[in-house]
């Protein structure tokens, strides 16, 4: 497998447990969870270190800021915060989907 699919995939897994624990745990995610999630993703942003790598570490030190204030206001949880800035480690630029590249209409 392919890093890119490794990375999708831990990502539908890792989103899908958060999903599970929000319904059936009373919205508690346990903080063990969200901190490992986190430490996963700066492994995968480290394990091929390059210019990616340090761009998706900003782009989570910038979403980590602006949700702990957003936590801090109220309006969503602390786990929340963790989740968006381990999935911006894990997959810091989507990829194009295969029908992007068809031309449709001859445009």
């Amino acid at each position: 497998m392919e890093l890119l699919e490794i990375r999708v995939i831990s990502i539908l897994v890792i989103a899908a447990v958060y999903a599970l624990f929000d319904v059936f745990n009373r919205r508690n995610v346990p903080n063990i969870f969200a901190y490992a999630t986190l430490f996963y993703g700066l492994i995968l942003s480290a394990l091929y270190f390059n210019l990616l790598s340090l761009t998706s570490i900003a782009i989570a030190a910038i979403v980590l800021g602006i949700g702990y204030l957003i936590y801090k206001i109220g309006q969503i949880g602390g786990a929340d915060v963790i989740e968006f800035a381990a999935l911006s480690l894990i997959l810091p630029i989507q990829p194009s989907p295969w029908f992007a590249s068809l031309n449709q209409f001859n445009l």
